[in-house]
């Protein structure tokens, strides 16, 4: 059965934190209030102005995925753990979406749309006893975010605030940023984003061993969409990550996708991938596959090199 305290049900399918799961109601006046699991702002950013439309042959997805830009604490299964790592919150992967969590999307004023997240904890497997002594303060994520549409041009800001559980010696705090832009010429669509992360961690562990992570990382990513004909079109992406650290974990990526549609919900693909590792960055092409399942195998510092075809079927 279902425990939503503890976030978890539903038999074996990774708990009721898969993709989105909430209750809303709408006004044609106001906009939309919903309650439970659904996308980060940051992530339906990201997937909306990524050329390639954060498919599997996708820079950006990668980039966001890898481990070249880390946020130094990951959304493990009991929170946020200290000193792990873990990719951008405004993300296009699972981690961009949010659990025990409520918004409020507002309708189209003048091309505007405003929309603010709370989440109270975002992590699946969440159930860890609060307000004790060892744990006193639940982690949180905040988010507020404006876009605007014009005709062919289109851009979105999103702001996040993320907050780990903590006690009087162990403390983190993140701050995302994101920025998304888009104009359609007809013959082709430019595409583009920027997304920076600042995190503040004090914790009383070893230095030598576990040393704080204080510092700022980006992502950004440039790309085109061709239309061909009605029912073919050509994606082209570029992105790279830039560690903020002495380490220079940095890595880059370009991608190219040709993709015909058979019907409304079915599609072809084809693509090709590279992504270039820096030092000690282990960034994998075929990110969309996730666990393992499809991604290459990284040596650090080393490039990857992905290619393949398929078809896709919504439902």
């Amino acid at each position: 059965g279902l425990t939503p305290d503890v976030n978890s049900g539903i038999g074996n399918t990774g708990g009721t934190n898969a993709r989105q799961t909430f209750v809303g109601l709408t006004s044609s006046s106001w906009g939309t209030v919903r309650l439970g699991r659904f996308n980060s702002l940051g992530k339906d950013g990201s997937d909306n102005y990524d050329a390639m439309g954060s498919t599997t042959f996708s820079p950006l997805y990668s980039m966001v995925r890898g481990n070249a830009v880390t946020t130094g604490s990951a959304a493990g299964t009991n929170g946020f753990v200290p000193g792990a790592t873990s990719t951008y919150s405004l993300s296009t992967q699972n981690s961009g979406r949010l659990s025990n969590a409520v918004d409020f999307k507002s309708t189209s004023m003048a091309g505007f749309v405003v929309a603010v997240q709370y989440s109270f904890a975002p992590n699946f497997g969440d159930n860890i006893a609060y307000n004790t002594a060892a744990n006193p303060n639940q982690e949180s994520i905040m988010t507020a975010g404006i876009e605007y549409k014009d005709g062919p041009f289109g851009i979105n800001g999103v702001y996040q605030r993320a907050r780990a559980i903590s006690d009087t010696n162990n403390s983190y705090k993140a701050d995302e940023y994101f920025l998304g832009a888009s104009y359609d010429f007809g013959m082709a669509k430019l595409m583009g984003t920027y997304q920076t992360i600042k995190r503040n961690e004090n914790r009383n562990y070893p230095a030598v061993v576990n040393p704080p992570m204080n510092k700022t990382d980006d992502i950004w990513s440039a790309g085109v969409q061709i239309p061909v004909t009605p029912a073919d079109k050509v994606y082209v992406g570029y992105a790279a990550a830039n560690d903020g650290s002495a380490l220079n974990n940095n890595s880059d990526s370009w991608g190219i996708q040709y993709a015909h549609d058979l019907s409304k919900r079915t599609m072809l693909y084809a693509g090709y991938q590279t992504v270039n590792n820096d030092n000690g960055a282990m960034t994998s092409v075929l990110s969309n596959q996730g666990g393992g399942g499809g991604r290459a195998a990284v040596i650090p510092g080393k490039s990857t090199t992905g290619y393949g075809a398929g078809i896709r079927h919504t439902f």
